[in-house]
């Protein structure tokens, strides 16, 4: 994919800028405070996610109270398209409105059209930060090979949060047990498909890291890349197929129902693709 076209108005200080990037490579200069990394995340949020900084949405809109607008043009290996942001001031919390192709979508939708990659020294915690980070790291990317995978951790998040939210109740066992049941139901069904869509982002990326690395490293270093399971164990990207099979559900749920009592004493979700991480190490230690 490539952009060949940026127009934006009203996003923080950005006023009337209007690019056309160079189809090799672009150097973006100027003073500090001017809006360098403005311009770069006003094109991030074209794809419809959260902004890379953690800026608050009612936050893009520039000070002065105008009305937003960010559009781009791009090639991906198919066409020409756009994709558009709006937002006009008003409210605690401003309505966005996203297009691709000048049809309305969910800002969800554009993930997998609008490709960016952004790398900044925040960056750097995918390597010493907690799980979290990698986990919502291998999510984003798979979701832009695979559009679907944003909603299923969504909907697996929204599941999570209501079986746990039934554990802290303290029911009685009986009572607590018919309720799990039902979220457990769709944790196994929702959590198998998300295990085995990390770990095959996993495979992919490994076969362009490594080879990578050893050039940058010179051949003095090998980095490798392990997905560590909290269902399937360590390496499980050696262990997942591309699709689904009784045996892995069925593990999924005896893992599940082995944590049962432990969770209840403790009340929250001990096992499942929540708990999951991605190990990198350089010549066998952990690069952390």
């Amino acid at each position: 994919m490539r952009l060949t076209k940026l127009t934006a108005n009203g996003f923080k200080n950005l006023k009337q800028v209007a690019l056309e990037p160079d189809e090799n490579y672009n150097l973006i200069l100027g003073e500090n405070a001017q809006g360098k990394t403005n311009l770069l995340e006003a094109i991030w949020i074209l794809t419809g996610c959260r902004s890379f900084r953690g800026t608050k949405e009612r936050d893009y809109l520039a000070i002065d109270g105008q009305d937003l607008l960010v559009e781009a043009q791009f090639i991906d290996a198919r066409r020409t398209q756009s994709v558009r942001l709006a937002m006009v001031p008003g409210g605690n919390v401003p309505e966005k409105k996203f297009w691709c192709n000048d049809v309305p979508q969910k800002g969800s939708a554009l993930f997998s059209v609008f490709h960016c990659v952004v790398f900044t020294p925040e960056d750097l915690s995918l390597v010493n930060g907690g799980p979290e980070r990698r986990r919502a790291f291998l999510d984003l990317c798979s979701a832009q090979l695979h559009a679907p995978v944003l909603s299923l951790v969504r909907r697996y998040q929204l599941v999570l949060r209501q079986r746990n939210a039934v554990l802290k109740q303290k029911l009685p066992p009986e009572q607590a047990g018919t309720m799990l049941a039902v979220f457990d139901r769709q944790l196994v069904s929702l959590g198998t498909a998300i295990a085995m869509q990390r770990a095959a982002y996993i495979r992919r990326l490994k076969d362009v890291c490594v080879p990578l690395y050893r050039e940058i490293s010179r051949g003095r270093e090998e980095v490798s890349l392990h997905y560590h399971s909290a269902v399937y164990g360590k390496d499980a990207e050696l262990l997942l197929p591309e699709q689904a099979d009784e045996s892995l559900i069925a593990q999924y749920a005896e893992k599940m129902e082995q944590s049962r009592q432990s969770d209840l004493l403790f009340g929250h979700t001990a096992s499942g693709v929540h708990r999951d991480d991605l190990l990198l190490c350089i010549d066998g230690s952990t690069a952390r």
